[in-house]
């Protein structure tokens, strides 16, 4: 885990990102691909294809602001499990619990702009699954609060063996995620079993 010493020597991420706030690595809000440009030390003509990966649903660790946290326990619960499982969002090493929150798209949608995206791939809708109405974070009031576009949810994924047979509600959240960032979802994911896997990535 890096500290927050360490801003010195990522003069990018201390320009992009809350990394004053954050005690682990950055997240997909930094601009990261230039960072891994000059740390591999290779040309951008090495680039073909730059995918962003994000949550369905954001999270963090440290201080700092996150507008579309969430404070109430049913969904707090919710996003970030019990720390039972492996994918819960509690911290690898310490063991902490992450902060969470919906989606943020305005922040997502910057993401995209200075890292250059040109897919994205969204992972953990099954987490989602069974909350009535969903909300992504559209932007900010003039005190930081974030305005908030709301999304019926959808079911249980368990069972659902082909993409056509995925409930009409999840496909239009991956529908508004594209039109508002601007670039397509070529991947996602509905459950950490790699057979609920849907899309492809080219890499040329």
């Amino acid at each position: 885990m890096a500290d927050n010493n360490d801003d010195a020597d990522h003069g990018n991420e201390m320009d992009q990102s809350s990394r004053l706030w954050k005690t682990g690595k950055p997240s997909f809000f930094v601009g990261i691909v230039g960072g891994i440009l000059v740390g591999a030390g290779v040309s951008h003509r090495a680039l073909g294809t730059v995918v962003g990966v994000v949550k369905a649903f954001t999270t963090r660790v440290g201080h700092g602001p996150f507008p579309t946290e969430v404070h109430d326990e049913a969904t707090l619960l919710r996003l970030r499990g019990t720390g039972s499982n492996p994918w819960d969002e509690y911290g690898t090493t310490t063991g902490r619990a992450r902060r969470v929150g919906w989606l943020d798209l305005a922040q997502l949608k910057y993401a995209a702009e200075i890292n250059g995206f040109d897919t994205l791939v969204v992972t953990k809708l099954d987490v989602l699954a069974g909350m009535d109405t969903l909300k992504l974070g559209v932007g900010y009031d003039d005190d930081g609060a974030a305005r908030y576009e709301t999304m019926p949810g959808w079911g249980d994924l368990t069972g659902i063996e082909t993409r056509d047979a995925l409930p009409s509600e999840l496909t239009a959240y991956l529908q508004r995620i594209e039109a508002f960032v601007g670039v397509p979802v070529g991947m996602f994911s509905t459950s950490p079993d790699r057979r609920d896997t849907y899309g492809e990535i080219a890499w040329v």
